[in-house]
């Protein structure tokens, strides 16, 4: 991953951010259903895991999108080449653990991946915190519902992480739609930006590798 320091003077959204910076509140949320017909029409004869396969075209495309790979640290702006998910793992008790695998645009490499560190995450007796850099992005899952909203907690207002969920699939008369957040900083970034990732999350979804079942 290469990080660079983005020239304040010659950035377009410089004022944008300057005034989101001093908001006591500056985070923005939206949540959209996205179509997920074709991933639920052929994900069990592919042998594609739910799971892995939505956060691997989730964080395609967030890595697609600019503005999403970007931080600041201080008074000073970075852009990174790669963004990586930190998520949440369901463990015993009815707790959940912070797991981290390194983001490729390989599916077969990133789905062995998350196998590998889901597993060693779900050995955890207690919530840990794993990360100490902002060029995390951080997701949940809620299976369970099917939302129409979402809030993350943050740590303050220069907390500049996104946040991202992730709910039930759901189906209806023949068409199968998930519920999909993003909370950001909207000194880094605007609505135009999260309706992207919107559209490229749906795209991806409905581009499924050639796998086969094992």
């Amino acid at each position: 991953m290469e990080i660079t320091e983005i020239d304040l003077s010659q950035w377009k959204r410089h004022d944008t951010y300057k005034l989101f910076r001093s908001a006591q509140n500056p985070f923005f949320s939206l949540t959209s259903d996205i179509d997920v017909t074709p991933f639920m029409r052929d994900y069990k004869k592919l042998g594609l895991p739910p799971f892995n396969f939505t956060l691997f075209s989730i964080m395609r495309a967030v890595n697609a999108i600019g503005e999403l790979k970007t931080r600041f640290e201080g008074d000073k702006v970075f852009k990174s080449s790669k963004t990586s998910p930190s998520f949440t793992v369901p463990i015993e008790n009815d707790g959940f653990a912070f797991c981290e695998v390194e983001y490729d645009d390989d599916w077969t490499c990133f789905n062995a991946r998350c196998l590998a560190q889901i597993s060693a995450a779900k050995q955890q007796k207690t919530l840990q915190e794993n990360t100490h850099s902002n060029y995390w992005t951080y997701l949940s899952c809620m299976p369970w519902i099917n939302f129409t909203g979402a809030a993350h907690p943050t740590m303050n207002s220069d907390d500049c992480i996104p946040r991202i969920v992730w709910g039930k699939y759901v189906e209806h008369e023949g068409k199968w739609t998930m519920a999909l957040n993003l909370q950001a900083h909207h000194a880094l970034l605007d609505g135009v930006h999260i309706a992207q990732f919107f559209l490229k999350t749906e795209q991806f979804m409905a581009e499924l590798p050639e796998t086969t079942k094992t």
